[in-house]
């Protein structure tokens, strides 16, 4: 019955290490293999110890001793290897120096307590340096590591003691210590494996809460959309709410959800994506909408994934491109805004040009030999001249503005001051053409300043006056208001005629270069560079102003000029 009774746990020591050596194999742990390596080693040393009992034979019972010192020797290093740090060379060789010792010694048949008692020793060494290594470097809970110190320190020196004491009584008197070794020694196993759950738990712990936190604080959504049986979202990432303002319960409730975000002339490109034809990988780029209905360009690429038994289901990636495609689109932009900046400067450089070339060549060759004649020609001469130069003068200006380095004289001043000023330098400016010009300056302005350069603010009141005079009537008014803005914060002037109105799909390009307002081009009495209101609204950005065109049958032409009040809390 015995002998049935060792079977058994010789099998069940067999079937131990092959499972360690398995999950070893797949999970690539090396405290496991190791672990897998003792108990092979284990099952031997009860092979022998069966033999011996069965034969009455003490030869099995020493050659035991070898499968035993590998079995502790590998314990070590699976120690070792828990606390992830590598095992000295020496053990390994005292192991085998030993188990040489025990070869020749049963060869030539030394004394039982010669043979045993070095191996026994060396057990109980090893045994301690387990236990040191647990104590000191196992990273576990402080009731786990007394437990496992408790059992594996019983197992290893109680065992060694066990075999010394049965030299004095004999192998077969002692069956009974060697019943209590084998259940010992499968409570270390079960030991071993709690440990081994145990620590795969807290790697996944650790893996679960690095990826959480991964696709928590990533910019790109991750998603996936299983299409059976019937389509519907099974994962997104958090960082959907991010991108749309919407939270992952949104998709999970309703598949349907995104489309209502997606662009319409993306649509289809959209459904192509999370469909199960054509490629297994796609990519295509998307305009998508938050619920702040801001446009965002996202590169969405999907993934059909087919694995045996189970449905098929995409796995995709959303990015959000929108600043490369923003900065590309700003790039094509600027490329055509600089081809029209070349066109428009060499037409409006061509004709004055031509004009002036033709009248000087007339004036060389003695075409003209009448006096008046030539006075005339060289007062075209003149006002062609001034024009081109003030062209010049204004692109420059333009240049130095749009790239910062425009400098302005900056002064404290009083907007009834500043409103005084504009007010005596253009009140006749349209006297000439017999248009009034009527000022309107409230009283909310008295006490109130601004930081201002005051050449720049009355050259942004000639732009505007200018502009304004061009298209208004003979005999008609123009009006300029002073006052302060509804929020208290603003200094504004605004300048209105009642000239031809802006059409409303032209006025965000007013401001634009050589901009000109198509039906108005006939209505102006006089051509300008075109660079005047453009010009404007950079001196009024370098102010930290705004300007602003509204136009409507009802109340004119009006553009509105506004900059901050000085506020002695800001500085």
């Amino acid at each position: 019955m015995q002998y049935i009774f060792y079977t058994c746990f010789i099998g069940i020591a067999l079937g131990i290490s092959i499972i360690f050596l398995y999950i070893s194999s797949t999970s690539k742990t090396r405290y496991i293999r190791y672990a897998g390596l003792a108990w092979l080693m284990y099952a031997g040393s009860l092979v022998l110890l069966t033999a011996g009992m069965i034969t009455g034979g003490n030869a099995f019972i020493l050659l035991r001793n070898i499968p035993d010192l590998f079995n502790i020797l590998f314990l070590l290093f699976c120690a070792y290897a828990f606390a992830s740090r590598k095992a000295p060379g020496f053990w390994l060789r005292f192991c085998f120096y030993l188990s040489i010792w025990i070869l020749v010694a049963v060869f030539y048949g030394f004394e039982e307590f010669s043979v045993s008692l070095p191996s026994k020793c060396y057990q109980i060494i090893i045994t301690v340096m387990i236990v040191y290594i647990m104590t000191k470097y196992w990273n576990v809970d402080l009731f786990e590591k007394i437990v496992s110190v408790c059992v594996i320190a019983g197992w290893g020196i109680g065992i060694s003691m066990l075999e010394l004491f049965t030299l004095y009584r004999g192998v077969l008197e002692m069956t009974q210590f060697y019943i209590v070794e084998v259940l010992f020694s499968n409570i270390v196993c079960f030991v071993i494996l709690f440990l081994y759950f145990q620590k795969s738990q807290e790697k996944y712990e650790a893996v679960e809460i690095i990826t959480r936190t991964i696709t928590e604080n990533a910019t790109d959504v991750l998603f996936l959309y299983e299409l059976y049986p019937s389509p519907f979202f099974s994962y997104i990432t958090p960082s959907i709410s991010n991108l749309l303002g919407l939270e992952p319960e949104s998709f999970y409730s309703d598949s349907k959800i995104f489309r209502d975000y997606v662009d319409s002339d993306d649509i289809e490109k959209f459904e192509n994506l999370l469909s199960f034809g054509g490629d297994t990988n796609k990519t295509a780029t998307v305009r998508i909408y938050d619920q702040e209905a801001r446009m965002h360009w996202c590169e969405i690429s999907t993934t059909l994934i087919m694995e045996p038994n189970q449905s098929p289901k995409i796995e995709g990636v959303i990015h959000d491109v929108s600043v490369s495609t923003d900065a590309h689109n700003q790039l094509i932009r600027s490329k055509e805004e600089r081809d029209i900046l070349l066109s428009y400067v060499s037409h409006e450089l061509k004709t004055p040009l031509t004009s002036i070339l033709g009248y000087v060549t007339a004036l060389k060759d003695n075409d003209v030999t009448d006096d008046d004649q030539r006075k005339e020609l060289l007062d075209v001469i003149f006002t062609k001249t001034l024009t081109l130069d003030k062209l010049i003068g204004d692109l420059v200006q333009l240049s130095k503005l749009e790239t910062h380095q425009f400098p302005l004289n900056l002064s404290l001043i009083s907007c009834t001051d500043i409103a005084d000023d504009l007010f005596r330098n253009h009140l006749h400016d349209g006297d000439e053409r017999g248009i009034e010009i009527r000022i309107d300056v409230s009283d909310a302005i008295e006490g109130k300043s601004i930081i201002a350069d005051v050449d720049r603010i009355d050259q942004i009141m000639t732009n505007l006056l200018s502009n304004a005079l061009r298209y208004t009537p003979k005999d008609d008014k123009i009006i300029i208001k002073f006052d302060i803005s509804n929020n208290k914060e603003d200094f504004i002037f605004s300048v209105t005629n009642f000239g031809p109105i802006i059409p409303r799909d032209e006025l965000p390009y007013v401001f634009d270069r050589f901009y000109r307002v198509k039906q108005g081009q006939g209505s102006a009495s006089e051509r300008s560079s075109g660079l005047g209101l453009t010009i404007s609204k950079e001196l009024i950005l370098a102010h930290n102003g705004q300007i602003t065109a509204e136009s409507t049958v009802e109340h004119g032409t009006t553009f509105t000029v506004s900059i901050p009040l000085f506020d002695e809390r800001r500085y």
